[in-house]
């Protein structure tokens, strides 16, 4: 829309009366006040949304009153993990992508560039043709990604596309997501580093009054389903060997009702590499799985369905290089890796 500042008095002209009216095109004032307001408005999200999911639904109302945004995305990259994960994904047309390796998309292009990118359809095809992206999903009729970053390192991407014919973005656009995303990068960073200190802090006090090391894992395992929203919690311990792990004591339930996912688990054994414990065991990192129902190679397949849990981590406790424990985690619906 153009907006018009209009000024109109009453004036002489030649004995007759008239009407001097002068208008001023005041649409790039308007909407650099929109830009400024919606920046404000992502900056008070961050500080009261109960949790990122809600603050990136909050934070796409908010684009959407900027620019065309019914398709809107965010990923995260996991450094340590090396795996790209779609945290918030909202699309027309496809389902939002499983975690995966970055590769050639339009999300690793922002990713690797670290740089803005107004794609109209011609600068998506010279980019294809050139190697840089492939195509993935379904085409949209344009799109605009922009990065997330913390001290100059890209972590992430935030994308609106449309599937609407004769529907662009422009640079107002382009510099509009700019100043969103420089929010939603604070806000991650900030969160994850909050999220981070208040676990540890509470880790290192109950850790520290627990009489063994059985009652620390247990503690530990219900520390973190308390911060993170996982549901079901439980501890793996290698053998004296390290032959293979064995379920130990330590585990937290939200619910009786996962008392059958736990008997599945007790006595049942994994060598090095087998199952999310023996990955995470062997590999020394998160092991992520979204939907463990799916899985034939999930040996608690069954038990995992009768419980209801859909998506599950297995996490390895260090101590220097070595493996002392794997701590496995599920939740009840499928959640991209975060």
């Amino acid at each position: 829309p153009v907006h018009v500042l209009a000024n109109s008095r009453v004036v002489d002209y030649g004995g007759r009366t008239a009407i001097l009216s002068i208008n001023r095109d005041i649409t790039a004032r308007k909407r650099t006040e929109r830009v400024r307001s919606a920046t404000y408005k992502t900056a008070e999200l961050a500080n009261s949304a109960r949790n990122l999911e809600a603050f990136f639904r909050e934070t796409h109302e908010v684009v959407s009153g900027l620019m065309p945004a019914k398709n809107f995305y965010i990923a995260l990259y996991d450094e340590v993990a090396g795996i790209l994960s779609f945290s918030y994904y909202v699309d027309e047309v496809d389902q939002a992508p499983p975690p995966r390796v970055p590769s050639k998309g339009f999300t690793d292009y922002i990713l690797r560039t670290g740089m803005p990118l107004l794609a109209h359809p011609e600068v998506f095809e010279k980019l294809v043709k050139a190697g840089e992206v492939e195509i993935r999903y379904t085409a949209p009729n344009d799109r605009l990604g922009v990065p997330l970053k913390s001290d100059a390192r890209t972590f992430g991407a935030l994308v609106v596309e449309t599937y609407t014919e004769g529907e662009r973005y422009d640079e107002a656009d382009r510099d509009a997501l700019v100043f969103i995303s420089d929010q939603v990068a604070l806000a991650i960073s900030r969160r994850w580093a909050e999220e981070k200190t208040r676990l540890l802090h509470d880790l290192t006090l109950a850790v520290g009054a627990s009489t063994d090391f059985s009652s620390a894992l247990s503690v530990v395992v219900e520390k973190i389903c308390g911060v993170t929203g996982w549901i079901y919690g439980q501890a793996w311990i290698p053998d004296l060997d390290g032959s293979s792990l064995t379920c130990g004591p330590g585990w937290y339930s939200e619910s009786r009702e996962l008392d059958l996912f736990r008997a599945a688990g007790t006595g049942l054994q994994f060598a090095p590499g087998l199952g999310m414990p023996g990955r995470a065991w062997t590999g020394k990192q998160r092991v992520w799985a979204q939907a463990i129902g799916d899985d034939e190679a999930f040996v608690r397949r069954e038990a995992t369905r009768a419980s209801g849990l859909k998506s599950g981590m297995a996490v390895p406790v260090l101590a220097g290089s070595e493996v002392v424990a794997v701590l496995e985690f599920f939740v009840v619906e499928v959640r991209p890796q975060d």
